[in-house]
């Protein structure tokens, strides 16, 4: 290309000099001559640094198929072979651009991207105004590409896809929570349940909420923040008993440890309230063998939440840091088998995330629940180990919306977006164990009036 922009100009330089020759003298010729090199030195510099964004990028690319999928690279060569840019050994072109998405390939690219955009943006931008490259080829390529600050908080540019034209993976904050129940609503499939209500669902999903300077309590109802935080304290404490938990005016589990509902189950000769060995039980006993919520299983199985802890402040490295909640041989004993069965840490530049799976999340009423009580899980490991919180990261598997509550979602979904709280931790605290309920302060909360959601048993 840089040889044909020359080709071009010289051209156009000697058409204008065979119409003007005679009132020109050597000086003008000569002091022509050196702007056209000076012009051609600085577009092969544009096009260069083009190259080695693209090229660099490339091959990045080509080294994920796990992320793209081979079919994608499969069109990436045919587009390449095609290329314009094919003499600096590829290039991006218009079509390529409308066929993959380029936002979807920087959203992937982000720790390599963020550098390179950085050096070369200005670069880019003078290049793509040329008149050499199509305006919707410009407009698609400079309005797709992230401001580097938006690397952490995963917020988009104005022109960011809407909610419909998006895959269910990928959305940040509460504008992610948002726009992925959006998308289950248009997109989901219609499937019976457990429970015989009915659901719109879809089959994988992610969101990310950052936690530096904030908290991710939805501010689009009101959350029950004192159930998410007694749950939490129950989970850590190993309990099993549903009536431990409604006696502090929490009764979230209630339902399913009711009589009728343990009784439906086969458990007639288990005490009203004994769940069974779910989610305390497999943190702090894993492996042991379950008799009563009343037994004293001190010592018993493997306590996984303190060795979490113990890895992080030992090993922060490790990929190994994981608990998870899901034991097939447990699952039969179960009131409920685990809905959020596996989460691991990771920890970085002095910063602890989270990520969790779920193998089963209701859109309405659990996942809002979920996402904080693992924000704050993540809160006080991090104050436990010196550490500051960093990110939650939340993958589902089956992601679905009761039909039941469709109407209220409807409703959560035009309301306006408020700042999420801050959480304060409001003394030093060694071991988990020692964490209590008043501990705690959630500050600057000023969501929107609740909305009632029935709950599926």
């Amino acid at each position: 290309m840089a040889a044909q922009f020359r080709t071009s100009t010289a051209c156009l330089q000697s058409e204008n000099v065979a119409q003007t020759k005679s009132p020109q003298n050597d000086d003008d010729e000569d002091k022509s001559d050196l702007e056209l090199l000076q012009a051609e030195e600085s577009f092969s510099r544009l096009l260069s640094n083009i190259s080695l964004f693209y090229n660099h990028g490339i091959t990045l690319v080509k080294k994920m198929p796990h992320v793209f999928g081979h079919s994608f690279l499969a069109a990436l060569d045919t587009e390449l072979q095609h290329s314009p840019l094919s003499g600096l050994q590829g290039g991006l072109t218009a079509g390529f651009l409308r066929t993959v998405g380029l936002d979807h390939i920087l959203d992937s690219m982000y720790d390599f991207g963020r550098n390179v955009v950085q050096e070369f943006s200005s670069t880019v931008v003078d290049v793509f105004k040329e008149p050499h490259f199509s305006a919707k080829f410009s407009s698609a390529f400079l309005h797709t590409m992230p401001a580097t600050s938006d690397i952490h908080t995963g917020e988009r540019p104005e022109e960011r896809p809407a909610a419909e034209e998006r895959t269910p993976g990928g959305f940040c904050d509460e504008r992610g929570y948002l726009d992925q129940t959006q998308y289950i609503l248009q997109h989901g499939r219609r499937r019976g349940d457990r429970t015989g209500t009915g659901v719109v669902s879809v089959f994988g999903a992610q969101g990310r909420y950052s936690l530096r300077d904030q908290f991710p309590l939805l501010t689009t109802k009101k959350v029950f923040w004192k159930g998410i935080l007694e749950e939490l304290l129950w989970f850590i404490k190993g309990s099993t008993n549903a009536k431990e938990l409604s006696e502090k005016g929490v009764k979230i589990w209630e339902a399913n440890g009711s009589r009728q509902f343990l009784d439906n189950l086969g458990f007639t000769d288990r005490e009203e309230g004994d769940l069974g060995p779910v989610y305390g039980f497999q943190w702090r006993h894993f492996g042991a063998e379950y008799s009563t919520m009343n037994a004293d299983y001190t010592g018993q199985g493997v306590d996984q939440l303190q060795n979490v802890i113990d890895t992080i402040q030992k090993n922060p490295e490790d990929r190994r840091i994981i608990m998870c909640a899901w034991n097939p041989k447990d699952l039969p004993l179960m009131a409920l088998p685990p809905c959020h069965a596996l989460c691991q840490f990771y920890v970085c530049d002095g910063e602890l995330s989270c990520q969790l799976y779920q193998r089963s999340g209701d859109m309405g009423l659990g996942v809002p629940f979920n996402i904080a009580s693992y924000a704050l899980l993540t809160y006080m490991i991090a104050h436990i180990t010196g550490l500051k919180p960093g990110d939650f990261v939340h993958t589902l598997g089956d992601a679905h919306v009761y039909v039941n509550h469709i109407e209220p979602l409807k409703i959560q979904l035009q309301r306006e977006i408020r700042p999420f709280p801050k959480l304060k931790i409001l003394r030093k605290v060694e071991r988990i164990d020692d964490f209590r309920a008043e501990d705690f302060e959630i500050c600057d909360y000023n969501p929107h009036p609740p909305i009632k959601m029935q709950m599926a048993v």
